[in-house]
């Protein structure tokens, strides 16, 4: 990846951008699935506060259950899951070994940016889900900012 950056003396701010669409999804145990889609789970909680079940499920087909599972994963944190894979393929060594290195502040895009930000709470926490749920995106894509890390 190297190769593609400026050097940091030629151009400090040369920043190469990569989009893991499917890492969380790669990542994520059968065991973790079901924890979260516990009644308890804190998205579970956020999710009911956004999308309250008003009426009796007519099956797992039923629309109120769809957008739920749709919507869960905007509300999600998987922070835990960019750094199960952060030291399973060692990002630590990336500068000794192919010269670039994780950006410790991103400039560019947010990490996470089809996360949900706002509490249910907050005012236009609301109308951010709502867009969220029409935007066709899943709220796993993980963005990651690169430097080159030496001239």
């Amino acid at each position: 990846m190297s190769p593609l950056l400026e050097t940091p003396s030629t151009n400090p701010h040369a920043t190469l951008i990569t989009l893991f669409m499917n890492v969380v999804d790669e990542n994520l145990t059968q065991d973790e699935q079901v924890a979260d889609a516990a009644v308890e789970s804190p998205s579970s909680k956020c999710l009911l506060q956004f999308l309250p079940l008003t009426r009796p499920r007519v099956g797992k087909y039923d629309p109120d259950v769809v957008k739920l599972v749709h919507a869960r994963d905007h509300v999600r944190d998987f922070d835990y899951i960019f750094d199960r894979i952060s030291y399973t393929f060692m990002f630590s060594e990336f500068p000794r070994y192919i010269g670039v290195a994780m950006k410790e502040k991103q400039t560019i895009v947010e990490k996470w940016p089809y996360r949900l930000k706002l509490e249910p709470e907050q005012k236009g926490s609301k109308e951010a889900f709502d867009l969220l749920m029409r935007g066709g995106t899943s709220g796993k894509e993980l963005y990651l900012e690169w430097r080159r890390s030496s001239d």
